[in-house]
């Protein structure tokens, strides 16, 4: 049947169904498939609409995690998904041997921004950026292991864009990263306007203690763009 849903709480959430069909081989007899379907969101909008054009039975639900592919990864495509992994991870999800695979380009518009990780709940999955762009980046404030993301170890984050940030922290400040730590960093680039500042681990990409390989890190900024490390309390300055 179709089906038609407005509620307020959703909002937000994935929808996920599945069809199951009835089908006939080549000798007669019935069988029974099923295909499982994570792809709508309530963008918004509050309302769902479910249209049951293949003539199959169906089942549908609703949740407030990740989109998962056949293969067991993780899919972020916009940024309401990006917030939900960053919610997951900060939440005490590391993605230990799980992957994260960026499917679109992703506008952040200016929007104040959580990082991925922390130095407690760290993310140590790998991400893969399948060369897509998360753009306008903007974090404020005084806190320290900013940036896209705060704390990863033991992964990988590759295959990412990154264009137009302004990162602002205390301690391992940074566009990719503020503290990469022990997870391989390959294909990055930054680019576009950066503004970075911090007082001390500040970086364009990464900002303090990276124990794993770098490869193909690029920055490719603008004139105007800086990093700046205002190490100095009182008389004591610090590198």
């Amino acid at each position: 049947n179709n089906v038609d849903i407005q509620n307020t709480t959703l909002d937000g959430k994935y929808c996920f169904w599945v069809h199951i069909f009835t089908n006939t081989d080549t000798n007669g007899n019935g069988y029974k498939t099923s295909t499982l379907n994570i792809k709508n969101l309530f963008g918004g909008t509050n309302t769902f609409k479910f249209n049951n054009t293949r003539n199959a039975a169906a089942i549908y639900g609703f949740d407030d995690e990740l989109y998962l592919d056949a293969q067991g990864n993780y899919l972020v495509g916009d940024v309401v998904s990006l917030k939900s992994l960053a919610k997951f991870v900060n939440g005490g999800n590391t993605l230990q041997g799980k992957s994260v695979k960026l499917t679109a380009d992703i506008d952040l518009a200016g929007e104040e921004w959580t990082p991925i990780g922390t130095s407690s709940k760290p993310f140590n999955g790998t991400f893969d950026g399948q060369n897509k762009k998360i753009s306008n980046l903007v974090i404020t404030g005084n806190k320290s292991d900013v940036g896209l993301f705060g704390f990863t170890t033991n992964g990988e984050i590759k295959n990412l864009v990154v264009e137009n940030a302004k990162v602002s922290g205390y301690l391992n400040v940074a566009v990719v990263a503020g503290t990469p730590y022990t997870s391989k960093y390959s294909n990055i680039t930054v680019k576009g306007h950066v503004e970075v500042n911090g007082f001390s681990y500040v970086g364009g990409v990464g900002g303090k203690n990276a124990y794993a390989n770098w490869n193909n890190v690029t920055v490719n900024v603008d004139e105007t763009s800086y990093v700046n490390a205002n190490s100095v309390e009182g008389s004591t300055a610090y590198r």
